[in-house]
């Protein structure tokens, strides 16, 4: 690949065949290999690195490194040839933090988009006062890709432990989560925080009349109903178990969470889901309970969960399809 006169007194005159060998050998290789020397100037560029960059050069073409990728200046691979040939010291540039210094590609014609690489920096040394560093590099594009696919499936299936199969709502378990983190939040700015819990009536007599079929149709048509009466990207609605779900509103007063309560039971009372069961009205309903927290002082977030339910359960016991404020007791 590279041609040297034959008064070359460096190390890689070729007086006998051992340079050539390793020139042949190295451009047998699935990665590039480079040599730089004291000066900063390309001595050895195997035909790996010729074909995934574009440049050709020689020992004899005193091609600076830094002239052919000015925009390695101030990186930190012209860091580690400094370092390599200044002071002696490897460096590895791993693609984590360096993901691809050297504009390398697979298409020339195309470039888009750079190989992903994993770069060792080594100094050498052939003889005394004449050092040189040697540049590795490899093409590490499949491995990344293979770590972005890892963890993308890594957070779906974080998403999905965190999601109710049924109706696509949050589930129990992302529900007691968010709750703890906004409560914590809460009382940090001592901001208000509400909770909604909601039942839909006489579930049990629909599943009895209609089948568990149109029971689970009927949770994702209330559930979508809820989320449909949500605005904000911090609201939080859950399925609490059975056929209750819960909902977390940060920075949310008593008025407003009572507003959107109300606003829920019209809707899903709209909907005119036939109930024929159902001793309180043709259709389905919901009874909702509502708990609020304007100050912190001797309240936790379980306490505000069960303040809902103790809501929820007073809605009931006033005849369902309504929406109850829990007020503490005297």
């Amino acid at each position: 690949m590279m041609s040297h006169s034959k008064n070359c007194n460096g190390p890689f005159c070729p007086d006998s065949q051992q340079p050539r060998v390793c020139t042949a050998a190295t451009d047998q290789l699935n990665l590039g290999v480079a040599i730089i020397d004291q000066d900063g100037c390309i001595v050895f560029w195997n035909q790996w690195l010729q074909r995934k960059s574009g440049l050709q050069c020689t020992e004899e073409s005193n091609t600076k490194l830094l002239e052919a990728f000015p925009e390695l200046r101030g990186g930190r691979l012209e860091q580690a040839v400094n370092d390599a040939l200044k002071h002696g010291l490897p460096s590895l540039l791993s693609q984590s933090l360096n993901k691809a210094p050297l504009p390398l590609y697979d298409d020339l014609a195309d470039r888009s988009q750079r190989i992903q690489q994993a770069i060792h920096v080594t100094p050498l040394e052939f003889q005394p006062g004449a050092r040189f560093c040697l540049i590795q590099v490899n093409d590490v594009s499949i491995a990344v890709k293979k770590e972005r696919l890892l963890r993308e499936q890594a957070e779906i299936l974080r998403g999905l432990a965190f999601i109710d199969s049924l109706t696509g709502v949050a589930n129990r378990r992302r529900m007691d989560e968010y709750l703890s983190d906004e409560f914590r939040r809460a009382a940090r700015n001592n901001s208000p925080l509400s909770v909604i819990m909601l039942d839909v009536d006489f579930f049990k007599q629909f599943n009895d009349t209609y089948g568990h079929q149109d029971g689970d149709f009927c949770l994702k048509r209330i559930a979508n109903a809820i989320k449909a009466c949500l605005n904000r990207p911090a609201d939080l609605v859950a399925r609490y178990g059975g056929e209750e779900f819960a909902i977390i509103l940060p920075d949310t007063a008593f008025g407003g969470a009572m507003k959107l309560a109300e606003e829920i039971r019209k809707h899903v009372e709209n909907l005119a889901i036939p109930h024929s069961a159902s001793p309180q009205a043709p259709h389905v309903t919901l009874s909702l309970g509502v708990s609020n927290a304007q100050a912190y002082t001797g309240i936790s977030d379980r306490t505000l969960l069960a303040q809902a339910d103790e809501a929820l359960y007073q809605a009931k016991q006033q005849g369902r399809n309504r929406v109850v404020l829990f007020e503490q007791k005297a």
